[in-house]
């Protein structure tokens, strides 16, 4: 995960100048754009964890297959190619097969782009949550509706669904519910820490 630490949060917070992001935004949609350069961008972020079976690695291939016009196993089928053949051997195995203009007709819109944001629950400085969006200040505002609780933004980068997704793999255990998560720099990770308002029915855990 990028900054959700909350170290140099004014750095990490830089990105949402209009002038930085439209520039990383054009640097990610040329990548993305590109048939190459999109097979790349989804192995780095995928390629670790063709074996896990998790809900949220589903997620993570389903984002993956989004961007190429693929389900969830056509994603996993690119990334098990990429892993034998590299990058140039698995566009040359599509191109044999004339498949690289079904990918060219799946090229990501640059509206795919956004923030990948990192949010910490003011009352609950233990818990964050990590989200997608295109303006993370609004959306601060919807999730105080949505959770009852007032969230302060700690950082933000550009990027796609698929970088939000593979932030909630990297949470591995101290994933919560809801795109929230205990946060790195908070040892005591157990269900009595989980805030009432994410604990639903279970309430009374979380006040033991």
């Amino acid at each position: 995960m990028s900054g959700i630490d909350g170290s140099g949060a004014d750095q990490q917070l830089a990105c949402l100048s209009p002038t930085f992001f439209l520039q990383e935004q054009d640097r990610l949609f040329a990548q993305i754009s590109d048939v190459r350069g999109r097979f790349a961008y989804i192995h780095e972020r995928t390629h670790d964890r063709l074996k896990a079976k998790t809900t949220r690695d589903a997620s993570l291939f389903y984002r993956a297959g989004v961007l190429i016009g693929r389900n969830s196993d056509g994603a996993r089928g690119l990334v098990r190619l990429i892993n034998r053949k590299g990058v140039d051997g698995a566009y040359a195995f599509y191109q044999d097969f004339g498949a690289i203009p079904d990918f060219e007709d799946a090229r990501p819109s640059v509206s795919q782009i956004g923030f990948v944001y990192t949010a910490r629950f003011v009352r609950y400085p233990h818990v964050i949550k990590v989200g997608y969006s295109a303006s993370p200040v609004r959306r601060m505002k919807e999730l105080q509706g949505t959770f009852g609780e007032v969230l302060e933004l700690v950082s933000a980068y550009v990027g796609t669904m698929l970088d939000e997704a593979r932030d909630h793999v990297a949470a591995k255990h101290r994933y919560i519910g809801r795109e929230c998560m205990f946060a790195p720099d908070f040892d005591d990770v157990r269900p009595g820490r989980i805030p009432p308002f994410l604990l639903g029915p279970l309430r009374h855990i979380a006040e033991d």
